[in-house]
């Protein structure tokens, strides 16, 4: 793997970079961007038959193009397909998917980041929808500057909270299909309630649907409008025309070929000081 010069996202959230007003550095087209690129890594992995099981902020690192990159396959599982490492496979991943094979039960991964079929310890799982809820913890992590519970279990007070939103809504709502208008979606507390746009707010809670079988499918989050419509500054394929599109100068020509936005990643240098320790926040649904 290349070395990433610019480390963890981990690190630029504790320093605050993801932060609101004049405190923060990256803009929100620059969270969603990294967002975008966390997809389409997990969609490519997915399409492989490959599931991480441990997405967090420390798993991703940033290159000095400014491009996100998935790392630490320790706990990777090949839920589809030939294993790399069999004969048949030829060395690659993705050959002769036709069935899903489940996990076996057991945690890997961090508390925070784990969905909570994976913290029941009481059955076999589908890896895939663990990305996908890890995937959004992600998201709100860059947003609010810290995970929004401890765990997903009813013993921590704001999944709790989150959870009695989602058993409230489910009994008027039985289909469990979220969709536009006032009562579309359920209310799991303030957290959400401060999601921009409402797209993403929507989105975010089908990426974290407590029902895994009706938990948003990576595939279906790529085709969503909100997702579609996010300018991202990598390339979807490294094949494609080296078009660029300077996000950043509103007077830039456009073209009708494949653009390549361009959103300056690069974070500033650290300050030499010593600062405070970054915490997980756990106070996100208060008030």
């Amino acid at each position: 793997m290349e070395f990433c010069t610019y480390g963890e996202i981990y690190s630029l959230v504790e320093r605050k970079l993801f932060a609101g007003g004049p405190e923060g550095y990256y803009s929100r087209d620059d969270r969603l961007c990294f967002f975008k690129q966390l997809l389409r890594g997990v969609d490519y992995l997915h399409s492989h038959g490959i599931a991480h099981r441990d997405i967090k902020l420390e798993n991703l690192l940033l290159s000095k193009e400014g491009h996100l990159k998935i790392s630490d396959f320790g706990v990777a599982e090949v839920f589809s397909g030939e294993h790399p490492g069999l004969r048949a496979s030829g060395g690659e991943c993705g050959k002769n998917m036709r069935h899903i094979r489940l996990s076996a039960p057991g945690i890997c991964g961090s508390l925070p980041y784990i969905a909570p079929e994976v913290l029941q310890k009481d059955h076999s799982y589908d890896p895939r929808p663990l990305d996908i809820w890890s995937t959004a913890i992600v998201y709100l992590t860059m947003t609010f500057g810290g995970c929004p519970w401890q765990a997903a279990k009813p013993e921590f007070e704001y999944y709790a909270r989150f959870k009695k939103g989602w058993d409230q809504w489910l009994q008027a709502h039985p289909d469990g299909q979220i969709f536009d208008g006032p009562d579309g979606h359920p209310k799991c507390g303030k957290l959400f309630s401060l999601i921009e746009p409402p797209s993403i707010k929507r989105l975010m809670l089908k990426m974290l649907h407590p029902i895994p079988s009706q938990r948003i499918t990576i595939r279906d989050v790529l085709k969503t409008t909100c997702i579609k419509n996010i300018g991202c500054c990598c390339p979807e394929s490294y094949e494609e025309p080296k078009i660029t599109f300077d996000a950043s100068k509103a007077s830039s020509a456009r073209t009708a070929a494949p653009k390549k936005y361009l959103h300056h990643h690069v974070p500033p240098k650290p300050e030499n000081k010593v600062g405070k320790a970054f915490t997980h926040r756990f106070d996100m649904g208060e008030r």
